[in-house]
């Protein structure tokens, strides 16, 4: 699939350029609201990394098998399914490397663990 669309895609920058954009910008929105979204939530990191991964992600293999079904290998919308996990896998891993970055960041309240609560009790 990816080598019956590498001279379109070479040849054809604007054409890749209209798919691409709309792919970022999603990409983006995605990536902001499941953070956001896991950060309002008070998830810790563990649950966070999945979350925004999965939650980001096109899954573009099963958008691959469609297209290819219904449209055919040299459609446009074969080309979109190629396009985006070229943009996707890149986004995917820097995406990895932020929360890693950013990991102390979660969860957002600590919450004191069940022996320090025992341990508050017996002060008292």
């Amino acid at each position: 699939m990816f080598s019956l669309q590498g001279t379109l895609i070479l040849t054809e920058p604007l054409t890749i350029a209209l798919i691409a954009v709309p792919l970022l910008v999603h990409y983006i929105s995605m990536i902001a609201i499941t953070y956001g979204a896991s950060w309002f939530t008070n998830l810790d990191y563990r649950s966070t990394a999945p979350s925004v991964l999965i939650g980001s992600s096109s899954h573009f293999e099963v958008a691959i098998a469609v297209a290819t079904t219904l449209f055919g290998l040299g459609s446009g919308a074969a080309l979109a399914t190629v396009v985006g996990p070229l943009m996707e896998v890149p986004l995917m891993i820097s995406l990895t490397k932020f929360l890693w970055r950013t990991r102390g960041k979660f969860p957002r309240k600590k919450t004191k663990s069940p022996e320090e609560i025992v341990k508050m009790g017996v002060d008292r």
